[in-house]
């Protein structure tokens, strides 16, 4: 039981034996099988054989002997001595007589006619036993031979052993000769076999014993005129089963003891199996349970022994990729959780130790704005030579051209590393270096630099862990550049540098906690810029951004260290200066700050000059949040500008009530539309030369219903800040264009109304439909019309601009160039732009008959008449003025002079009244 138990305990143990016992058991059962079978077979068809044999061999003999007593009995003669050993009796007939020979005969048959020369056999029947007799004819007479029994049916030595003999004539009826009686079935069985074929095998029973017999013809000699004899051989089939029996019983022994050599081969090879699948099993737990320090020290030499060292190798191997994967997945986390290029490097460099061991590492990084510089980072250096990390170095063309080739990477020669990059120092040049390109998004972006130690064999797994690590630099390098470039678009001006208004109040905030919990005071400057607005109108917005650039600069020059100077957009700036005693102090550096701009600024070679309007507020004092330090600030800011420009101006309760007028202003305008408070008033465009109206300047006006009329000064600025422009100006477009329809069906003689449209309104995309619209419902045509534009609205967007103009020229429409010579106007515009008059501004007017002003005026005359642009000379409230302009050829006029805005029904009457005092003038003149 012990035995069984150790053996069959285990499923191994019960598959081992039980292949063992398949393996051995039944080849041996099947060949036992088999060899029965064909035993069975081979002694059946050995036995069928040797009884056809011993048949065949008998008729032989009896033929033999029959011959031979024939050619006895041809000797038989009446005086001479006869051998009787084929015959037992024998007589001669003659002409003499007959005479007995020898025995007796006198009982013979009657013998019938015998051809002369031949022989007859003749069968006799008898009770006491069947007679063979032999009869010849010779010239002497008649031969007659008894054939002895003992001679003829002679067996012995003839026939195998157990065998039985029986001869029978050719109708099986009663057998001639038998060495056994034959029974009833066995002769059944014969004479159906016989009835089938004239020789085969038979088979019957005797009893309980089985009988198999073979039978064949015997045909006799011609010369005897006998039928053929059949000769049965038979014996009982027991003789061949005896043989398988015996055969079976030395197979049982041999399985037997077959049986007994498996079990103990199956015992010693189970343990020979089970022993070393037990440290296998063990060691693959720990394996699984990642201790791959486990090894398998199996003895012999089997395959055992090679899976022990598979395994071995195993776990090495993963336990190198656990501390790979391990390591590269601590790498990801910081990769994801630190957006600095400097901790990340650092950690790879602390665990590339468990990547790959006896390596020093080195990762060199191209600097992404300057690429002919790199920053070599390594955590340890060769002996003998100075460690520091990083190490700014150079990097040419050819360098990067080099990496670029190698993009899996390849072992290189220390010597050949140093010689294109110098700042990579080796303790031995002899040592191979594995460079691997540093690439993100087909950019190169540095190099890994994996240093071997002299000898040392690099396996294609350490290589392979090498370039995975330095594509996992290459993403976290890229990622930190890229997290780095978002943390300052969404906290850093894009133009300027300087932190833009999420930042600025992000610090605004830290610093008031600071003066706080300090107890300080802190001083906020809302800065905006004097004069900007024309240098980026006149010189373009490339111009705009140089003079923005360059006032950065200057302010982060004028200020302190631990100030901030941010850019809130346009031309807005703030600086917060923390840890101030007083205004005082406050003064003294918005002193510095105004000092610095108030210097030129060179832009495209042309010196621009500008100032700064600076609202000053303090904490505590003016608020304690940052919204309202930055609101009030600029409320401070708007105060300096409207206190003359190019001054500072401290915070002061009462500008708050300015501020609140201002929205109270916004709320009223957007009602002021529903309530009829926005009117057009009127004002006309003469003919220098033949003094007639030829076009109405429509002027928005709003009257307020407790403020009264509101300057266009103060209501122009609160429109654009509404955003109430469109609804507004498609009111004034549709309003003006019914009012010139109204006087031209009264007859009055107008040319067109001119219109005031804002930069927003001329660069809808839907401006020029809304004209074509407006002019249709009034019914007029396109010269019915003049939009008057800044020179603003021209030079902000050139090539849009000029598409509108010339959509709008294509309609016959006109334009003028409103305001022009306020600004840096750009003689570039006169002559690329598509319209028609230019309105020299009233500031240049007012100065008439001053030189200067007229020498201005005769400049903007000449280029205009030169460009084929009509002159319009608006604020002429002087006959002295007329005359000066008509006499320098100024195309129209507009001023007081003329007339003042009117509402639409007022400027009717009057223009009416004009042209009647006008016809009156030409009817006495014609009538002397």
């Amino acid at each position: 039981m012990a035995l069984n138990g150790k053996l069959f305990g285990n499923r191994v143990g019960r598959r081992l034996f039980t292949s063992f016992a398949l393996a051995s058991l039944v080849p041996i059962g099947t060949s036992a099988v088999f060899t029965v079978l064909e035993t069975h077979r081979t002694l059946h068809a050995r036995s069928e054989s040797d009884l056809q044999q011993a048949s065949h061999d008998f008729g032989e003999r009896l033929v033999e002997r029959l011959r031979v007593a024939e050619n006895m009995l041809s000797t038989l003669s009446a005086d001479a001595p006869f051998d009787t050993i084929a015959f037992d009796a024998a007589l001669l007939r003659t002409a003499q007589g007959t005479r007995v020979i020898e025995g007796e005969l006198t009982d013979a048959p009657e013998i019938g006619v015998v051809t002369s020369s031949g022989t007859q056999l003749l069968v006799e029947r008898r009770p006491g036993g069947d007679r063979i007799l032999l009869v010849r004819a010779s010239a002497s007479g008649l031969s007659v031979g008894s054939v002895a029994p003992d001679y003829l049916w002679k067996t012995e030595g003839l026939l195998p052993s157990r065998t039985s003999l029986c001869v029978f004539s050719q109708e099986l009826a009663e057998p001639l000769y038998c060495t056994e009686r034959l029974s009833d079935s066995a002769r059944r069985s014969l004479a159906a076999s016989h009835a089938a074929s004239s020789s085969g095998t038979a088979a019957w029973h005797d009893g309980d014993v089985p009988i198999a017999a073979a039978y064949s013809q015997l045909p006799l000699p011609s010369r005897f005129a006998a039928a053929p004899w059949s000769i049965v051989a038979s014996r009982p089939a027991p003789t061949a089963v005896e043989a398988l029996a015996a055969l079976s019983n030395v197979y049982s022994r041999a399985l037997v003891i077959s049986s007994f050599v498996i079990l103990l081969l199956a015992i010693a090879q189970r343990r020979s199996i089970l022993r070393p699948l037990r440290r296998l099993v063990a060691g693959t737990r720990k394996i699984a349970a990642r201790e791959f320090a486990t090894r398998f020290d199996l003895h012999g030499d089997d395959e055992f022994r090679e899976l022990g060292n598979a395994m071995n190798a195993m776990a090495e191997q993963l336990g190198r990729q656990f501390d790979t994967l391990t390591a590269l997945r601590d790498i990801d986390g910081l990769i994801l959780s630190s957006g600095q290029t400097e901790e990340i490097l650092d950690a790879v460099l602390v665990r590339v130790a468990a990547i790959v061991r006896g390596c020093d590492i080195a990762v060199l990084l191209i600097d992404p704005d300057n690429p002919d510089l790199a920053r070599l980072y390594r955590r340890t250096a060769p002996a003998g030579t100075e460690h520091r990390s990083p190490v700014r170095c150079p990097v040419s063309q050819e360098l990067r051209r080099w990496l670029g080739q190698r993009d899996r990477g390849s072992l290189e020669s220390g010597a050949g590393v140093r010689s294109r990059l110098s700042a990579f120092a080796l303790a031995d040049d002899r040592c191979r270096v594995f460079v691997k390109p540093l690439v993100h998004g087909e950019q190169l972006r540095g190099a890994l630099l994996a240093t071997f130690q002299l000898g040392a064999v690099t396996a294609d797994a350490e290589l392979d862990s090498l370039r995975e690590l330095a594509n996992r630099i290459a993403v976290a390098t890229s990622a930190a550049e890229r997290e780095q470039q978002l943390f300052r678009r969404a906290h850093f001006d894009a133009l300027t540098g300087l932190p833009n208004r999420q930042l600025c109040h992000d610090r605004l905030g830290q610093a008031l906690a600071v003066a706080r919990r300090q107890e300080q005071k802190l001083a906020v400057l809302f800065i905006d810029l004097d004069g900007f607005k024309h240098v980026n109108d006149s010189l373009g917005h490339p111009a705009g951004d140089q003079l923005l650039r360059e006032t950065s600069v200057r302010l982060r020059s004028a200020v302190r260290a631990t100030d901030t100077v941010a850019r809130l957009g346009g031309d807005e700036y703030v600086v917060i200066l923390p840890s101030v005693h007083g205004p005082l102090e406050v003064e003294v550096l918005v002193g510095s700050i105004m000092e610095a701009l108030k210097w030129p600024f060179l832009v495209n070679g042309e010196q621009c000059l500008i100032g700064a309007s600076v609202g000053v507020t303090m904490f505590p004092d003016d608020g304690g949040t940052a919204e309202e330090l930055l609101r009030k600030a600029d409320t401070a800011m708007y105060s300096a500008k409207e206190g003359g420009r190019a001054r500072y101006v401290f915070f002061a309760k009462e500008m708050d009530e300015r501020i609140n007028d201002r929205r109270m202003l916004q709320s009223d305008l957007r009602r002021a539309l529903a309530n009829r408070e926005l009117f057009l008033v009127y004002q006309p465009q003469v003919d220098l030369a033949t003094g007639e109206v030829v076009c109405a300047e429509a002027l928005l006006r709003w009257r307020h219903p407790t403020r009264g009329l509101i300057s266009p000064e103060i209501m122009i600025p609160v429109l654009e800040e509404t955003g109430l422009l469109e609804s507004i100006g498609r009111w004034t477009l549709q309003t003006a264009l019914a009012e010139l329809s109204r006087w031209q069906r009264q007859g009055l003689s107008i040319r067109r109304v001119a219109i005031n449209v804002a930069t927003r309104q001329l660069f809808d995309k839907g401006f020029v439909d809304l004209v074509d619209e407006c002019l249709q419902s009034s019914k007029l045509s396109g010269p019915c019309l003049e939009i008057e534009l800044t020179e603003a609205s021209l030079v902000t967007d050139f090539e849009r601009a000029d598409r509108v103009l010339r959509d709008l020229a294509g309609r016959g429409i006109g334009t003028a160039i409103d305001d022009f010579g306020t600004g840096y106007s750009s003689l570039g515009y006169l002559k690329e732009l598509s319209f028609d008059r230019v309105k020299i501004d009233r500031t240049f007017i007012d100065g008439l008959p001053d030189e200067k002003s007229l020498s201005i005026v005769k400049a903007v005359l000449g280029i205009a008449h030169s460009l084929r642009k009509a002159v319009i000379a608006e604020g002429i409230e002087s006959e002295i003025q007329r005359r000066q302009l008509a006499k320098l050829q100024c195309d129209i006029g507009q001023g007081f002079l003329f007339c003042r805005p009117l509402l639409g029904p007022a400027f009717g009457e009057w223009l009416a009244q004009r042209e009647a005092t006008r016809l009156l003038k030409e009817v006495f003149a014609s009538n002397g």
